[in-house]
């Protein structure tokens, strides 16, 4: 606030009061609660997405865009690889706000960390989103390592072993077998005539 003095030749002087608001353009995170996103376990060769919503509780436009140089401490070789962030730029206005994808596909069976640094028109200070995420695989193990049904007679169908799998990752796992399985012999036949139909 300032105050202008304003002097009328011949007549009164007034006192003008001046204001303004000066306001930075900024993003928030709507519910996020630490500064860390946590993918947790993914299974390697599949994707995770997250979705987060960017707030601008502003009174003027936001215009945003991802910092694609990588040069931010704690992240791993690799790791920009292996998340993305969907969209990559965008224009929010006062009190809106933009959805915004995140995603981890792992290669490999370790914890990789990543930080997303998210620049903002007219702030000099960048929204920097940290990222983590595992790789993991499916294991599944036989409780015996070898089967022995013994003696039987022709045509008989009471002949059997049990095999027993545990799953011992977190994920629920589909187990079948390509000789016996028909609905992967019906799969792998429509794939087959659409593959001959689109060439």
């Amino acid at each position: 606030m300032t105050i202008v003095p304003l002097e009328i030749k011949n007549g009164p002087r007034y006192n003008l009061e001046l204001r303004a608001n000066i306001t930075i353009p900024e993003i928030n995170i709507e519910n996020l609660a630490a500064d860390l996103i946590d993918f947790q376990n993914v299974i390697i060769g599949q994707r995770k997405t997250i979705f987060i919503r960017f707030i601008n509780n502003k009174e003027i436009t936001c215009e945003w865009n991802l910092n694609t140089r990588i040069e931010l401490m704690g992240c791993d070789k690799g790791a920009e690889n292996r998340f993305a962030i969907s969209p990559n730029c965008g224009v929010i206005q006062p009190g809106q706000k933009q959805l915004v994808q995140l995603s981890f596909t792992p290669n490999g069976a370790s914890v990789m960390n990543y930080k997303f640094s998210i620049s903002v028109k007219e702030n000099p200070k960048n929204l920097v989103i940290t990222v983590r995420g595992s790789g993991t695989f499916v294991n599944l193990e036989i409780t015996k390592d070898r089967f022995e049904i013994g003696p039987v007679l022709p045509y008989d169908d009471q002949a059997y072993q049990k095999v027993e799998f545990k799953n011992t990752s977190d994920f629920d796992t589909e187990l079948y077998t390509l000789d016996f399985d028909s609905q992967y012999a019906k799969e792998e036949d429509y794939l087959k005539k659409f593959s001959e139909f689109a060439n």
